[in-house]
């Protein structure tokens, strides 16, 4: 009989041991998802604001004669410049845009080199910003937005944020992850 008892015992010990391991793996392929998912987010988020910033960075450089300043647009959610981005002398016309997408609630982003068609950067971003300003950045001398302040641009800011939602497996619970990206660019031409 007590063969019986120990061998039932020994069942109940790895029935206990399956549950726990087969918890702590759903548990940690949760915690992977989560991981890889914010991860491939900011990823994503860095080949945006490098591209940003390796055009902005530009701005100035081989501006055309009649142009009467390097920027053309600078708007909150529009930035439309003149630089040299690929380095051939020749002056190209950069601009960014940001469109809101009404079904999903979220911003676009498109960026057109010389008047071609319309490369999409972004496609679910939360909020995209632009900000202009007369010298360095220090919260004061922030660029009001007419058109006779563009030739003041010396510095760009760009913020852009993504919220990485993830749920839980088990729970079925949403979090919110806020991604937030902000730079600012002071062009060495425009100095």
């Amino acid at each position: 009989m007590s063969i019986i008892l120990d061998l039932i015992g020994s069942w109940v010990v790895r029935a206990a041991m399956i549950a726990i391991m087969l918890t702590l793996t759903i548990n940690l392929n949760d915690a992977l998802y989560q991981n890889n998912s914010v991860i491939n987010d900011r990823g994503q988020i860095q080949i945006v604001d490098s591209v940003f910033y390796a055009d902005i960075n530009m701005a100035g450089y081989n501006t055309p004669s009649w142009a009467s300043a390097s920027f053309k647009i600078a708007s909150t959610s529009s930035v439309y410049f003149y630089a040299d981005i690929n380095n051939n002398s020749l002056p190209d016309s950069v601009r960014y845009d940001v469109v809101y997408n009404s079904s999903t609630r979220k911003y676009k982003l498109y960026r057109t080199v010389n008047n071609g068609s319309a490369l999409t950067l972004g496609m679910a971003v939360d909020s995209v910003s632009f900000a202009y300003y007369t010298s360095g950045y220090d919260g004061r001398d922030s660029l009001m937005l007419a058109p006779s302040l563009l030739k003041s641009i010396k510095s760009v800011a760009v913020t852009l944020i993504v919220n990485e939602t993830v749920t839980n497996n088990k729970t079925g619970q949403s979090t919110q992850i806020p991604i937030k990206s902000f730079f600012k660019i002071t062009p060495p031409n425009l100095i």
